[in-house]
C-alpha cells in the first residue's frame, strides 16, 4: 500500500521509521460539514514540514481534500508527482484526514489526527499503534495485528460505531502520538 503519511507529510518517514500502521475497514466518524469555503480557506495551498519538504491542498468539496507533492527522481532525471485523493472527517468535536489507497487489493483506510493552530500552521498526529495494538489483543476492537521485525500493523475491522466509540478525545494522549507531532505551515495560498 502506498503510504499516505509519506504523501501527506513528505518527510515523516523520519518519525514513523519501525512503528508501523494503523488502518480502518472505514472512515473515523462522519464528512465534514463545514462551508466549503470555509475548508478551502483553511486548507487550500501549498504547505511545508519543518525540514522545507512542501505539499499542495486542494479542498474539493464534499469532505474530499486533494493532496500532492512533487519527489525528485535521480534515475529519470525528473521529478515525479505523488497525488491522492483523502476524506476529512468529524468525531466528537476531533478532526481526521483519512486516506484509503483504490489501488490496494483490499483498500483500509489510513488515519491522521489535526488541528489547525492558526490559519498558517496545521498540527498533525499520527496513530500511537501501541494503542491500536492493545485495544484488539484486549477485545475491545476487532481486528488483526501483524508483527515485523522492525514494526507492527493493526488493521480494524471493527464496525464505524465501535471505532469511533473509542476514538475519544478524552483518550488523545493514549490513542495518538502527541510527543512527536509533524507541524505544517502555510507557505502561500
Amino acid at each position: 500500500m502506498r503510504n499516505f503519511i509519506s504523501l501527506l507529510i513528505p518527510l515523516t518517514s523520519v518519525i514513523l521509521a519501525g512503528c508501523g500502521s494503523v488502518q480502518l475497514a472505514h472512515p473515523i466518524g462522519v464528512p465534514i460539514a463545514e462551508e466549503a469555503e470555509e475548508i478551502r480557506e483553511r486548507f487550500d495551498g501549498t504547505w511545508a514540514n519543518e525540514d522545507g519538504k512542501t505539499l499542495h491542498l486542494k479542498y474539493l468539496d464534499g469532505g474530499k481534500l486533494r493532496i500532492a507533492n512533487l519527489d525528485w527522481d535521480d534515475e529519470k532525471k525528473s521529478f515525479q508527482k505523488q497525488e491522492s485523493t483523502a476524506l476529512l472527517t468529524t468525531n466528537q468535536s476531533a478532526d481526521y484526514i483519512n486516506y484509503r489507497d483504490e489501488d490496494a487489493d483490499d483498500p483500509k483506510y489510513a488515519f491522521v489526527r489535526y488541528t489547525f493552530s492558526s490559519d498558517r500552521t496545521m498540527i498533525i498526529w499520527t496513530p500511537n499503534v501501541k494503542a491500536f495494538e492493545k485495544a484488539v489483543t484486549a477485545g475491545k476492537l476487532m481486528g488483526t495485528v501483524k508483527k515485523g521485525e522492525n514494526s507492527t500493523s493493526v488493521a480494524i475491522t471493527s464496525s464505524p460505531e465501535e471505532v469511533d466509540a473509542f476514538i475519544d478525545p478524552s483518550r488523545f494522549p493514549e490513542q495518538f502520538d502527541v510527543e512527536t507531532p509533524v507541524i505544517l505551515k502555510r507557505l502561500r495560498e
